[in-house]
C-alpha cells in the first residue's frame, strides 16, 4: 500500500512540474509575440516611447487613409450622378461639372501621393499590402481624371451642342459631331468600367417606354423641324429617365450616319444624316 501511495506521490509531482513547464512555455511564447509586434527590436527603457510612436503612425494613417477614400467615393458618386447639372443649363455647365470633378479627382491622388510618402517613412510599420492597395487606387483615380478631363474639354463652350437648334424659326436641329459624342460614349464607358473593376456595383435601371419623334426626339434628330414646345417635351421625357438606366444607355450608344430610324439611341439619332426630309426617328427608350 504504502509502495501504491509512493508511486501516485511521484505521479501528482510529476504533473505539477510539467504543468510548471507548460506555464514557462506559453509566458516565453507570449513575450516573443510581444516583442514581435515591434519588428525593430526594443532598446532598454525605450519601450513605451517607440510603441506609443508606432500606434499614433498608425492612427495617423488610419484617419489619413478614411479622408481619401471617402472623397475617392464622392468623386465617383459626382462623376455619375450628374444632379449638378439641370436641363434648362448651358452645355458650358456641363463641362464645368465635369471640371470640377476632374479638380477634385487631382486632388485625391495628390492626397494619395502624400499618403503614400508618410507610410514609407513611418518606421516599424509592414508597409507592403498598403502600398500595393494605394497604387491599385491611384491608377484607378488616374484614369479617372483622363476620361473626366476628356468630358469636360467637349462639353465645354464652343463646341456645338448634341441636338442644339439653328437660329432660324422653327429650323432644325444641327448634327451634332459624330467624333465629340462618340467621345463622349468612350469618357462614360471608361468611367463605368473603372467604377465596376473598383467594386462599384453599376445597376441597369428601367429603361423606360419608346419615344415618339414629336414628344421630344423632334429636337435631337437634325432632319427634324423642331416645333413649339419640342425641347421641352425632350427634356421632360429625359426626366422620367431612370439615372442608372440612363448611365448604361450612354454607355451602350452607337453613332451612325445613316438616316435616323425607328427605336434608335441617343447616339444615332443625334449623329444621323439628315438625307431623309422627313419627321423620322424615335427614341428606343426615354
Amino acid at each position: 500500500m504504502k509502495e501504491k501511495k509512493g508511486l501516485g506521490e511521484i505521479g501528482r509531482r510529476e504533473e505539477r512540474r510539467e504543468g510548471r513547464e507548460k506555464r514557462r512555455i506559453v509566458m516565453v511564447m507570449m513575450f516573443v509575440m510581444v516583442m514581435g509586434c515591434n519588428s525593430g527590436g526594443v532598446k532598454e527603457g525605450e519601450g513605451e516611447s517607440s510603441q506609443s510612436k508606432f500606434l499614433k503612425s498608425i492612427i495617423g494613417l488610419r484617419n489619413e487613409f478614411l479622408n481619401v477614400f471617402t472623397s475617392f467615393g464622392d468623386m465617383v458618386g459626382g462623376i455619375l450622378g450628374f444632379n449638378a447639372v439641370k436641363s434648362d443649363d448651358k452645355r458650358s455647365k456641363v463641362g464645368e461639372h465635369f471640371k470640377t470633378i476632374g479638380d477634385g479627382l487631382k486632388n485625391t491622388k495628390d492626397k494619395l501621393d502624400e499618403l503614400s510618402k508618410q507610410i514609407v517613412s513611418t518606421s516599424n510599420a509592414d508597409i507592403k499590402g498598403v502600398e500595393a492597395v494605394i497604387q491599385v487606387t491611384s491608377e484607378v483615380i488616374a484614369k479617372l481624371i483622363t476620361s473626366v478631363t476628356e468630358l469636360a474639354g467637349i462639353t465645354k463652350e464652343g463646341n456645338v451642342d448634341i441636338g442644339d437648334a439653328g437660329t432660324a424659326g422653327n429650323a432644325a436641329a444641327v448634327a451634332a459631331d459624330k467624333a465629340s459624342v462618340e467621345a463622349i460614349i468612350k469618357g462614360v464607358k471608361e468611367i463605368v468600367e473603372t467604377a465596376e473593376k473598383s467594386g462599384v456595383k453599376i445597376e441597369k435601371g428601367n429603361a423606360g417606354n419608346s419615344v415618339a419623334n414629336d414628344s421630344g426626339p423632334k429636337a435631337v434628330v437634325h432632319n427634324a423641324r423642331a416645333g413649339a414646345g419640342d425641347a421641352t417635351k425632350l427634356a421632360g421625357e429625359v426626366a422620367k429617365a431612370d439615372p442608372w438606366a440612363m448611365i448604361d444607355k450612354i454607355k451602350n450608344a452607337k453613332t451612325k450616319t445613316t438616316a435616323p430610324a425607328a427605336g434608335d439611341d441617343a447616339g444615332q439619332l443625334a449623329t444621323a444624316s439628315a438625307a431623309a426630309a422627313n419627321d423620322n426617328g424615335t427614341a428606343s427608350t426615354n
